[in-house]
């Protein structure tokens, strides 16, 4: 009796130990498939990193080109106030020229007229 009773218990430690066995094994299989998950994933973030750090680089890029073309503006823009002033000075100028000239005229006129 003592016999088959160390035997049932044998029996049962050793479908304890199988048991274990394919529980291990299931778990291992899971464990396995989990990592191939997080790689794919961790992946396709690097991929995503990767394309949003080309987009800032390429806005970046336009940024300063911009940037640049405002500059390129601005200083075209100065040049054109600058050329507008010098313009209203010479035109101030002449028209005082021409206003002169007529008051010279003018006087010359009402000289003659006198004279007659």
């Amino acid at each position: 009796a003592l016999e088959k009773q160390v035997g049932e218990l044998r029996r049962q430690l050793a479908m304890r130990d199988e048991a274990d066995r394919g529980k291990e094994s299931k778990l291992s299989q899971v464990q396995e498939e989990m990592e191939q998950e997080l790689q794919t994933i961790l992946k396709k973030k690097d991929e995503q990193v990767r394309a949003l750090e080309k987009k800032l680089s390429d806005s970046e890029k336009a940024f300063r080109e911009q940037a640049r073309e405002l500059e390129t503006q601005r200083a075209h823009i100065d040049e054109l106030e600058e050329e507008a002033e010098r313009l209203h000075e010479d035109g101030e100028g002449q028209l005082s020229d021409t206003k002169k000239e007529m008051q010279r005229v003018t006087a010359q006129l009402e000289a003659r007229i006198s004279e007659l």
